[in-house]
């Protein structure tokens, strides 16, 4: 994300399984706080680990369970709605019907979806946004809410129409959310097994 938006890694670690403070990985990046483009990179830096792990779940559907990718890609194949008061329906809907495929009678007697459930489980795990993260998400998000409402402005003063942009844009987050709750639903799981392990350990110990 850095590259692409063009700011300047200054210092990066992938994996530390000896840091005291928690934090695994991260990269200390620098910017031009006057360029628009970089500020707005902020925002898509930050929540780099929600996109990324939300980018390997879909492409892990697509590899070990196509039947439930195809039915997935076939919701992203629809006209983005205008939003509306049942938006939140639509979001819960979607989300339903994407544990619905996932959790298939078919895909439960699969050793391919035994394998995307193991997978799925420790990426939604590692899903976290530490503090730092947050608040250069959160600068990224001020620019571009400013972005928005300038372009908003620009049209409503040339008469353009730019509503056919945001509906696309807003059908994205739709499935982006959808997506999210699911790797929610894999981590409360996994809290789960862990909690069963624990107790078990601790009952027979």
């Amino acid at each position: 994300m850095c590259y692409i938006f063009r700011h300047k890694i200054n210092k990066f670690k992938l994996f530390d399984r000896k840091a005291k403070d928690g934090v695994l990985g991260y990269v200390n990046h620098s910017w031009n706080s006057k360029s628009l483009y970089q500020n707005i990179g902020n925002f898509f830096i930050g929540m780099g680990p929600v996109f990324s792990g939300t980018a390997a779940l879909i492409f892990g559907m697509h590899l070990l369970l196509p039947d439930s990718f195809a039915r997935v890609a076939g919701y992203l194949s629809l006209e983005p709605a205008q939003p509306d008061q049942y938006m939140l329906t639509k979001i819960f809907t979607l989300t339903a019907d994407l544990f619905g495929s996932i959790f298939s009678a078919e895909n439960l007697i699969s050793l391919n979806f035994w394998i995307y459930f193991a997978l799925a489980i420790c990426i939604s795990s590692h899903i976290a946004l530490s503090w730092e993260d947050l608040k250069g998400a959160g600068r990224g998000l001020i620019t571009i809410f400013t972005f928005i409402l300038l372009v908003n402005l620009v049209a409503l003063f040339l008469n353009a129409d730019f509503s056919w942009l945001f509906a696309d844009i807003l059908a994205l987050n739709v499935y982006l959310v959808a997506f999210s709750m699911i790797s929610i639903i894999f981590s409360l799981i996994r809290l789960v097994l862990s909690a069963f392990a624990y107790y078990l350990g601790y009952r027979f110990s």
